[in-house]
């Protein structure tokens, strides 16, 4: 087993996608390989920009960012200003990118050629972490089906068992963008023993407090990166609240599905307790994408476990001790860049 997990972070930035890239960017566990872009949390436009500026502000633009899907398979996208802002990151002046996409809009196919080399080259070992909608992944397993036999994992942020919160209460807002795909990459027989799901059962229980945004802060000792961070979260608390009545602090979705990386690759107990479940998504009507869900038994049949393994608790505490120091980790490095 290798001692860092190598990761290709698919994501629609978004202040949790934001905290997701800083994790696989600088916790010592991981090797952020690639970045893919795709609409979601706002329009593909402006989630590229913000993954490309938030590299740029990581320092890490030797990590290649791809663009990717602009819309869903069968229908309109649905974004999300009333939470994360109408560019995908309110609240704070977003940094000027340093470089640009490896591909240009509309060429997908480049960024699913991108995708399907990494999952080869770190065969049998890398992490898909897809935190946005999941038409990227769809589309990566209908051009490369090869891919689902070498990807070690695929974590997906997203749906919701018996936690909602679009549609009204009905559906979570990474499935409900893109139910057709969801049920594409969920059903997918030889790719559903490797799909680790982290649905808002357990991500509304990883809330960032106010003790929690004050050690992101560390004032008096604050810098310019630290600020940054703590305006993200402070603009995405103060929309949480609003829209959704968190008074404790935002969730802080999409970076426990990196973090629950660590216990799948035996790195480290993250205190993860999960079930196996076959899901379906509904893709019309008045219920368009709830998560239906049965229960199976863990016995090994020709396909392995049946079903997905979806995640309903983890270590909230270690996870925040995990990603504290993360950040001092990545405060250091790109202090020393400054210098």
């Amino acid at each position: 087993m290798t001692v860092t997990i190598p990761v290709w972070i698919d994501c629609d930035p978004g202040h949790d996608d934001t905290i997701a890239l800083l994790l696989a960017s600088f916790h010592p566990c991981y090797n952020l390989v690639g970045v893919s872009t795709t609409y979601g949390n706002a329009s593909l436009e402006n989630t590229t920009n913000n993954a490309l500026a938030m590299m740029t502000a990581f320092g890490r633009t030797d990590v290649p960012v791809y663009v990717g899907s602009s819309k869903p398979l069968e229908k309109e996208p649905h974004y999300a200003p009333g939470i994360h802002g109408s560019n995908g990151l309110g609240g704070i002046r977003i940094p000027q990118p340093a470089g640009a996409t490896v591909n240009s809009v509309g060429d997908e196919e480049a960024m699913l050629d991108a995708m399907y080399r990494a999952i080869c080259e770190h065969e049998g070992q890398l992490a898909l972490c897809a935190v946005g909608p999941l038409t990227n992944v769809a589309k990566l397993i209908k051009k490369y089906p090869e891919a689902k036999a070498k990807l070690h994992t695929l974590s997906i942020m997203g749906g919701g068992i018996h936690v909602y919160n679009v549609n009204p209460n009905e559906a979570e807002f990474n499935i409900y963008d893109d139910p057709h795909a969801a049920n594409i990459v969920l059903e997918d027989p030889e790719l559903k023993p490797k799909v680790v799901v982290c649905p808002l059962d357990v991500t509304h229980k990883v809330l960032c407090d106010d003790s929690v945004q004050k050690k992101i802060l560390n004032e008096p000792n604050t810098t310019a990166f630290r600020t940054m961070i703590y305006d993200l979260i402070t603009f995405f608390a103060s929309t949480y609240k609003e829209a959704q009545g968190f008074d404790r602090g935002p969730p802080i979705h999409d970076p426990v599905a990196v973090y629950v990386l660590m216990q799948v690759y035996h790195l480290r107990d993250c205190g993860l307790n999960s079930q196996q479940l076959e899901i379906h998504v509904d893709e019309h009507g008045e219920h368009e994408g709830k998560m239906i869900s049965a229960a199976c038994d863990d016995t090994v049949s020709r396909g392995g476990p049946r079903g997905v393994s979806v995640v309903f608790d983890i270590d909230v505490r270690q996870f925040w001790t995990d990603l504290l120091e993360t950040i001092t980790i990545a405060d250091g490095c790109i202090s020393e860049q400054a210098n």
